[in-house]
């Protein structure tokens, strides 16, 4: 495993402080309804960047245990606690098929 730097992964890093920060359930009921949120509320610039620092995310995650991938989310400013490692890639999937 090797360390994910938020810096890295900045589009990804402000959509979670962002959408999934600790209230986010009050805001967008769910962590899709937050996805759903931020695609009405970007340019399409930023939606592009949201799309590929997921993608690059998921790809550097990919292996790691869940503890591990949970750890990672968290360092980037996520304050959602996915149940299992099937709901953070609905999340991640929701992310890449994002529209406006």
């Amino acid at each position: 495993m090797s360390r994910i730097h938020a810096n890295d992964f900045p589009a990804l890093r402000d959509f979670l402080a962002g959408y999934l920060h600790e209230d986010f359930a009050d805001d967008h009921a769910t962590p899709e309804g937050a996805v759903r949120a931020f695609a009405r509320d970007a340019d399409e610039d930023d939606l592009s960047a949201l799309k590929d620092d997921s993608r690059r995310f998921a790809e550097r995650i990919d292996g790691w245990s869940w503890t591990d991938a949970r750890r990672a989310l968290r360092s980037l400013g996520c304050a959602w606690a996915p149940g299992s490692r099937a709901a953070l890639n609905s999340l991640l999937s929701d992310i890449a098929n994002a529209t406006h």
